[in-house]
């Protein structure tokens, strides 16, 4: 047997070796990122109380394979009122609005948006969690919703009961 023919099968074990060694660090590197749109400025209560706690436990919880870039203010252009229509397009991954910015889309929850409707918050918000929840719609499918008001448009879950409108 020549030296050529011995190193044949020695290249071919190299090269399998190396790429079943470097998969797992391939497979280490595939991160989502999530666009996560919204009007308020990045020092505001909701987003360092809320928004950003959020993205850390999605980061946290899926061993960093998840993560967030926070667009506050409006960075990626449009108006308040635009977030929901922004999540439906695809323009973010997940938005933070208020119903009342989208008015006629949440009838359900205009009721809690009138004059002198909320005495008590405490009361509200549990009258808002009992609010009737409409079917979810799945291209044809149902799902499970524990969601306030949700949609399925252009492949993208759209919820509001936390003010939260996510695409998946």
């Amino acid at each position: 047997m020549t030296t050529k023919n011995l190193l044949r099968p020695l290249a071919a074990a190299t090269a399998l070796l190396s790429g079943l060694l470097s998969a797992p660090a391939a497979l280490a590197q595939d991160v989502t990122t999530l666009k996560v749109h919204f009007f308020l400025p990045a020092t505001s209560y909701a987003a360092t109380l809320f928004i950003q706690p959020w993205c850390d436990k999605i980061a946290r919880e899926s061993a960093n394979r998840m993560k967030c870039q926070l667009y506050p203010s409006m960075q990626l252009g449009g108006t308040p009122a635009q977030l929901y229509d922004q999540a439906r397009d695809g323009v973010a991954d997940v938005v933070w609005t208020l119903p009342g910015y989208t008015a006629g889309r949440f009838p359900s929850l205009e009721a809690f948006e009138l004059p002198f409707m909320m005495q008590n918050p405490e009361a509200t918000s549990k009258a808002l969690c009992r609010t009737p929840k409409p079917p979810a719609r799945r291209c044809g499918t149902t799902r499970r919703n524990t969601a306030r008001t949700s949609s399925r448009t252009s492949g993208r879950w759209l919820s509001t009961s936390m003010a939260m409108a996510c695409s998946t």
